[in-house]
């Protein structure tokens, strides 16, 4: 039976922010920034407790500064804040969407469903950083003190946002763990993904952590890097400040090849990382494969203190496995090296089981504005996370390696 019909607000509306209307709860008051650099930077960074350099004020400075972000992009900033007597206690990186590209969340099938209930689902709440399917904090405090105060006044604001429309929708993608939990009881419908990511269990080098594989998997890998070697393929891994802005054009041009082969434009432009190498040098790298001297592939990656994150690759040359060795070999290799715990290669990538990345849990947090439309979107939820939750277990028991999540299945 199709959902009663409800008048559609004009599509311009979206010009308008959801205005705060001092909406306070114990002496706060939930604000709205049409830019992050109407917000200091260090009173931001300050909330970015794991100093993730995607939530860094830095990194989404220079989404904006680039227009990456903005207008006619589909992602418009509408940063939320609390404050308490001006200082700054929490925010969400959040932003009104048009489309839902860049979120890696897909939801084309709920954009479809709202279509055929006459209902407008863009435009749509995100909190996320643009372009970024890497979990983080998603509901920044400067303390969990702070979030406790601060997170039933910005809930509240946004109840309100979403009854008063144009809002169709609140999402809330790749939160923490403990975001997760607290967003559920606060009645955010959850959503099941699965990712693929490496553990380091305080391995001593490269050949320590094959140890985890069976003999005939070991050998494959081995055999894959000897491939690579053998080629006359050398890596060289570079700090971001260490290329200029010509370099940086260079490796851009290479990474975007692949997705140019896709038909695809990439998200950001070559700019974006020279700008960003001046801001946060120490969390950007680049890993070059070189051969005569050339550059032929590059990777690059980002990194905090516990985590390193492959964002972006491409290649000039057809060299067999040389995906596999400039992308997640030396991953392995560096992250080992520097003692990262965690080595998050991107999406996609079943591909990746045979290499040492186990499927774990991934999740998104969803509020609808209609009570209706969400008691529809949980049912279907319902059913696809039975599916996604039987395709991990099985792909777990597929691992030609010793599970490094064993004992803890929802590690981040």
């Amino acid at each position: 039976m199709p959902l009663p019909t409800r008048p559609q607000p004009p599509s311009s509306v979206l010009a308008d922010y959801p205005q705060a209307t001092g909406g306070s709860a114990a002496d706060l008051e939930v604000s709205i920034a049409g830019s992050i650099s109407a917000i200091d930077g260090q009173d931001w960074d300050r909330l970015n407790v794991a100093a993730s350099p995607f939530l860094s004020h830095a990194f989404l400075s220079q989404l904006e500064e680039r227009r990456l972000v903005g207008s006619g992009s589909g992602w418009r900033p509408c940063h939320a804040t609390a404050r308490a007597n001006g200082d700054l206690l929490a925010a969400m990186p959040m932003y009104a969407k048009t489309n839902s590209f860049g979120e890696f969340v897909f939801d084309w099938v709920w954009a479809e469903a709202f279509r055929r209930w006459r209902r407008r689902y863009f435009p749509k709440l995100v909190v996320a950083v643009p372009f970024t399917p890497v979990p983080g904090q998603r509901l920044l405090a400067q303390s969990e003190a702070h979030l406790t105060a601060a997170l039933p006044a910005l809930l509240k604001y946004f109840e309100g946002t979403l009854a008063a429309g144009p809002y169709s929708s609140m999402h809330v993608l790749f939160p923490l763990s403990a975001e997760i939990e607290l967003l559920a009881r606060h009645g955010f419908l959850r959503r099941l993904d699965c990712r693929f990511l490496w553990r380091n269990l305080e391995f001593k080098d490269f050949d320590h952590f094959l140890e985890i594989f069976n003999a005939r998997q070991r050998k494959n890998i081995r055999r894959e890097r000897r491939k690579v070697r053998e080629s006359g393929v050398t890596f060289k891994w570079l700090r971001a400040d260490e290329l200029d802005a010509e370099s940086w054009s260079q490796v851009h041009a290479i990474c975007a090849s692949t997705f140019l082969l896709r038909g695809q434009r990439p998200y950001l432009d070559a700019g974006f990382f020279v700008g960003l190498a001046e801001r946060i040098p120490e969390q950007l790298l680049v890993n070059v494969a070189l051969l005569k001297g050339d550059i032929v592939a590059a990777a690059i990656f980002f990194k905090d203190q516990r985590c390193l994150y492959g964002r972006y690759w491409g290649s000039t040359v057809d060299i067999d496995c040389l995906h596999f060795e400039c992308c997640y070999y030396q991953g392995i290799d560096y992250a080992i090296a520097a003692g990262l715990e965690i080595f998050d290669p991107g999406t996609q990538g079943e591909h990746k089981l045979r290499r040492g990345f186990a499927p774990v849990q991934s999740w998104s947090l969803h509020r609808f504005a209609e009570s209706q439309i969400e008691r529809a979107i949980a049912a279907w939820l319902t059913r696809e996370s039975q599916v996604v939750a039987e395709y991990i277990r099985k792909t777990r028991n597929e691992m030609p390696f010793t599970d490094p999540f064993e004992d803890d299945k929802n590690f981040l």
